[in-house]
């Protein structure tokens, strides 16, 4: 071939080079988007062994100081119990599922390779009224975290700091519901 004529063999190499760069970009991606997670997971983990190893120390070093901590006291009507699913009968709903563990159960309800009941419905239903919630409530969480914070530095003479946080997007939620919560 004198490169004349419709050129159609050079056309058809540069789109099989296009759909092979594009691949390539793909997988590119694809695999560093892994290393990245596991990189994350793996500094997490770190992380987290540093930190419990940071509170064991604390925990012999100042063994009554840590006792006190944790028994701390913040008298509330509702210290009994901080579940979420409470009913406190004075007119507080706490939040109460829908479905039981049973209800949703692998055994009722096999997982299939795109499906599973229980995750759907913790990680698409439940969560979603958890948020909303959470959302709601966040100013008066935030206030009450800050006066308990003030109480503390008041009572024991130290400079605890609190810096109120945004409630955790949907997204974020369940991408946390189902990495550390989920098996």
């Amino acid at each position: 071939d004198d490169g004349g004529g419709d050129g159609g063999g050079d056309e058809n190499q540069i789109v099989d080079d296009l759909d092979e760069n594009e691949m390539e970009d793909m997988l590119q991606s694809t695999l560093f988007y892994e290393l990245l997670q596991r990189v994350r997971s793996e500094s997490k983990k770190q992380s987290d062994e540093l930190l419990k190893e940071k509170i064991d120390a604390i925990k012999s070093e100042k063994a009554a100081e840590w006792q006190q901590l944790v028994t701390y006291d913040v008298p509330t009507k509702y210290a009994d119990c901080a579940r979420q699913d409470l009913n406190f009968g004075d007119g507080v709903f706490c939040l109460r599922p829908k479905y039981d563990e049973v209800e949703l159960s692998e055994a009722k309800y096999p997982p299939s390779t795109h499906f599973s009941a229980k995750k759907h419905y913790d990680t698409n239903i439940y969560l979603n009224e958890l948020l909303f919630r959470a959302n709601i409530l966040d100013g008066m969480f935030q206030k009450d975290v800050s006066l308990v914070t003030k109480r503390i530095n008041d009572e024991s003479g130290t400079q605890a700091t609190y810096r109120a946080g945004p409630v955790k997007t949907l997204a974020r939620s369940q991408t946390k519901v189902e990495n550390e919560y989920i098996k």
